[in-house]
């Protein structure tokens, strides 16, 4: 009768199954990590191109907003450029006058719709946002869709609402006779802190929320 083995050989015999249990777990998990879409994936899976598209349309819009933006934005800037040299030239004061109505007629036409697009765009995010139980099965989950759905409209507000208010609010100063260029460039910088939180907020909100897939 053979005596039983003792020594290092026993012992590397016997740490064999738990080092082939540890081979397996390495290698069950390179596989699913190797899977698109699976590993920490929580939107339930018949939902997932529902969802995905839903974020790529929001962030369609934002894109376009943030478009609208820079547009007025470098108008604002572009109007002022040219009013500067007007102040001070008394053969340009007709010219002058029509540009500050110009700037003022801005002004009042579009001064509400940062406030009114911002708040059409939330209603939309607010309804994603209400499919928390469709798309997640824990409670968990649920409550952290909705946080970044939160955040996710505030960042986008940033940019549409307060920024672009900001860009709005310099073409009332463009407005003013004479146009107080000061003012209206502060309103700009103001407006361009604003868009760039509400961008960097945005793409950090939106990425997260594509990470719960």
């Amino acid at each position: 009768m053979m005596p039983a083995t003792t020594g290092p050989a026993s012992n590397i015999r016997k740490a064999r199954p738990w080092r082939m249990i540890v081979i397996l777990a390495l290698v069950a998990a390179c596989t699913l990590l190797a899977v698109p879409g699976t590993a920490g994936a929580h939107v339930r899976a018949k939902y997932r191109t529902e969802y995905k598209r839903q974020l790529t349309q929001f962030n369609k819009a934002f894109l376009t907003f943030a478009s609208s933006y820079d547009n007025s934005s470098a108008d604002s800037r572009y109007r002022a450029e040219i009013m500067a040299p007007m102040v001070d030239d008394p053969a340009q004061r007709e010219t002058l006058l029509e540009h500050e109505a110009a700037a003022l007629q801005m002004y009042n036409s579009f001064k509400d719709l940062p406030m009114e697009l911002s708040m059409k765009f939330g209603k939309s995010i607010n309804a994603f946002k209400a499919k928390a139980k469709r798309y997640f099965a824990t409670a968990k989950q649920q409550r952290l869709f909705k946080k970044r759905c939160e955040l996710l409209k505030s960042y986008a507000s940033s940019l549409m609402w307060l920024g672009q208010d900001h860009v709005y609010e310099s073409y009332k100063f463009l407005g003013q006779d004479p146009p107080a260029f000061e003012s209206s460039a502060k309103a700009l910088e103001d407006g361009d802190a604003d868009a760039a939180t509400g961008h960097e907020g945005w793409d950090k909100q939106r990425a997260a929320l594509r990470g719960m897939l």
